[in-house]
């Protein structure tokens, strides 16, 4: 049976007629193996408030560095892997953006420690709105 993160990370943005929310699920990470020093997070992000969100960034005190990036396949079959910076990261009110391996991903440059089965790493999405989402992204082994 896979592991599956059940984990969902609310964080309440004041609006009129009760809380609206960015919520994050089924955020998970690949183990990585001891001599890499990268990794992948993976994260649904929905947008639950009345107003569009723009994921701008993330970080972790487990990385030097961590950025958004996109998986793509190029005109000669090749797949590329790029910062996202051109990429649309806008989620719309009421919208899910889903990040998974071939595609959007948060990428963990300069892990300090190679990453285990069931260890959780802490990560913070950054959005435009000022808002930051702290989680735990569980490591399995999909």
């Amino acid at each position: 049976m896979r592991l599956v993160s059940s984990a969902v990370i609310l964080l309440a943005v004041v609006a009129c007629g009760g809380p609206r929310v960015i919520e994050v699920e089924d955020a998970w990470g690949r183990t990585s193996p001891a001599s890499a020093d990268n990794a992948a997070f993976y994260v649904t992000v929905h947008n639950a408030t009345s107003t569009e969100q723009r994921l701008v960034g993330a970080s972790s005190d487990r990385c030097e560095m961590v950025q958004i990036h996109l998986s793509e396949v190029d005109d000669q079959g090749v797949m590329r892997m790029r910062p996202a910076d051109a990429v649309v990261r806008t989620i719309a009110p009421g919208e899910r953006m889903s990040m998974e391996p071939g595609g959007l991903h948060v990428m963990c440059m300069g892990v300090s420690a190679p990453l285990v089965i069931g260890e959780m790493i802490p990560l913070t999405l950054a959005f435009e709105s000022g808002v930051a989402v702290d989680l735990d992204v569980v490591v399995e082994d999909r």
